[in-house]
């Protein structure tokens, strides 16, 4: 491609094309200036752009490099009339790399003015990511990289990625900087490899590996890559995501006469004078337990003002669904989202991420990182988990005493290329059929599935009661408290493919997504002591057995004419001291070398 010295070029790039439809050229002004002032000097009319169908790149402007105190990067966009823009969120961003090693990064886009169709941004660069992308940029020809650009439409709550899939190479001075009287600037685009990504999310709970009412889940995303990438690229080796992660407030599901009365009391204080005419306390072991933990005034005796939770936010329920006529019903992970977008009150004052009200946020699992993270996952990446057999304690104990708790180590990423069931793939039960058929539609396709295993977090769940005053008759599980971690605007940033020693960084086109679980109700606890009970009565008479076959064992050969002591002496004891003797000698041995060597 030819350098082009004159002035300042604008090329206008269709962002789900390939190739270029037009440059004109103009000089650069400051950043403050105008859409129409910026394009004064050249030929380009904004509009030309009225009728765009697409979204439109008209130009990525590097400003006055060589001065770091006005060093900054715009955007010009024009959007078709129908695509109506939210700006002013940082949901708008452009993932790009600076310099010749590939790290892309998204960066928010701070909207500066619009003129008609055409909208003006500016990359928002704080004074550390300033440094880091100067730092990486040789002033002797300065390489950005744009993968794709993030919008967000208005009534949308996710941003949507569109390709634009170039390289900008970039020479000389603006007119005033570096010296230069004239401007030396010239640029040259070319075309930059990216990668589509369908993506979809889902989750595998382990019931049986924590202890009691808590649980783990495997969070996990899937998408399929052409085979033509990996037979040019080679196999898929890093992938680098985004997303923000935060622990749910707890999610009351209650039956639907309580849901009723409670449903007034989401978000709201209650008091002495404002309160509801029961209490709900936890199900720890199926019985009425006056040391447990209530969602009820304060104290056994139900006199207190303040209805709480056993969790670190008290005084307040946020998150209420109707169980149904038992309590039973499982929220899905549509239900919750729906929820906390639409959840309009502020107990806790103010909103988190994007908006959402700080009443529904609950900290952070252990070990883990509230808000945003960005990950680099290795396909050499494992997982170890403990793994147990059975639900209950007793369960537990006895696997933990007799070694049955199997360690079960999970690829983070697993390329998969049949039909498998949930537990081998670690995807749920009600997203298998989904997650199969995408591996079958791939394979058609000449595609490859892979899962990303990206985080492990808790899951709670307690059964609870209703307790209606002066009534005990009126006890009984009449739904569930759950638990969980969420994660906002997932986000698969790029792709590091490896082929005979050589690396290749992919940056990928896809759709920001929210990802929680469903709630999945817990165990019936009453079962729980019963249960433990036959599981010791199990034990005490296995113990019992083996003392009875011992008994008869010696008895039998007591009637053979041996000695019962001489064969368990023959069979354990002999062989362990002719051992010891050996290892004794070996002792000795290297002692008396030792000695002469001195």
């Amino acid at each position: 491609m030819v350098w082009l010295n004159k002035g300042f070029i604008v090329l206008t790039i269709l962002a789900n094309s390939t190739g270029l439809i037009g440059f004109k050229n103009y000089d650069p002004l400051i950043s403050t200036s105008s859409i129409s002032e910026d394009f004064n000097n050249s030929e380009f009319n904004v509009n030309d752009f009225n009728l765009v169908s697409n979204v439109t790149l008209i130009d990525f402007y590097e400003y006055c490099y060589g001065d770091d105190s006005k060093f900054s990067l715009l955007i010009y966009l024009a959007l078709p009339s129908s695509f109506k823009l939210t700006s002013g969120v940082s949901l708008n961003k452009i993932s790009i790399s600076f310099g010749s090693i590939d790290y892309y990064q998204k960066y928010s886009l701070k909207f500066l003015e619009k003129e008609k169709n055409v909208y003006k941004f500016e990359v928002v660069l704080n004074n550390t990511n300033k440094k880091v992308i100067l730092d990486r940029l040789d002033k002797n020809e300065r390489i950005y990289k744009i993968g794709g650009i993030e919008l967000l439409k208005q009534g949308e709550r996710n941003a949507t990625e569109f390709k634009i899939g170039q390289e900008a190479y970039y020479k000389g001075y603006a007119k005033g900087i570096n010296g230069n009287s004239v401007s030396t600037l010239s640029r040259k685009y070319e075309e930059l490899t990216t990668l589509d990504l369908d993506v979809h999310s889902s989750y595998y709970r382990f019931h049986d590996n924590v202890g009691d009412f808590k649980q783990k889940d495997l969070n996990s995303v899937y998408f399929s890559i052409p085979n033509d990438y990996l037979d040019k690229y080679g196999e898929l080796t890093n992938i680098n995501a985004e997303y923000y992660e935060y622990r749910l407030a707890d999610i009351v599901v209650i039956k639907s006469n309580v849901y009723e009365t409670l449903k007034d009391y989401v978000g709201v204080k209650t008091t002495k004078d404002n309160h509801p005419e029961f209490a709900l306390l936890f199900d720890y072991q199926g019985e009425i337990n006056t040391n447990t933990e209530y969602y009820t005034f304060e104290g056994a005796g139900f006199e207190a003002s303040d209805l709480f939770l056993p969790f670190e936010k008290n005084n307040l329920i946020t998150i209420l669904f109707d169980g149904g006529e038992n309590g039973e019903k499982e929220i899905s992970s549509e239900e919750i989202l729906n929820y906390i977008y639409d959840y309009d009150k502020s107990y806790y004052l103010g909103s988190n991420y994007k908006g959402i009200s700080n009443d529904l946020f609950d900290g952070i699992d252990e070990g883990h990182k509230e808000g945003y993270n960005q990950i680099n996952i290795s396909s050499l990446d494992n997982e170890n988990l403990l793994i147990y057999e059975g639900n209950s304690s007793w369960d537990r104990f006895w696997n933990t005493v007799f070694g049955k708790n199997e360690e079960l180590e999970v690829s983070l990423i697993e390329k998969v290329d049949s039909k498998k069931n949930s537990d081998e793939i670690f995807i749920d039960e009600d997203d298998i059929d989904e997650f199969n058929d995408f591996v079958l539609n791939s394979s058609k396709n000449n595609e490859s599935t892979y899962v990303l295993r990206y985080s492990l977090t808790d899951y709670f769940t307690y059964g609870l009661l209703d307790y209606r005053y002066g009534d005990l008759s009126a006890i009984g599980r009449d739904g569930y408290v759950s638990k969980q971690s969420i994660f906002l605007d997932f986000d698969i940033i790029s792709l590091t493919f490896e082929k005979e020693g050589n690396k290749k960084i992919i940056p990928a086109i896809s759709n920001p997504l929210d990802i929680v679980s469903d709630t999945t109700k817990p165990e019936n606890p009453s079962k729980d002591f019963l249960y433990g009970l036959i599981e010791f009565l199990k034990i005490v008479a296995g113990v019992v057995l083996i003392i009875i076959l011992i008994i008869l064992l010696n008895f039998v050969f007591n009637l053979l004419g041996i000695s019962f002591k001489d064969i368990i002496n023959f069979l354990f004891v002999k062989p362990f001291k002719w051992i010891a003797s050996k290892f004794k000698g070996k002792k000795k041995y290297k002692t008396k070398s030792s000695n002469k060597r001195k």
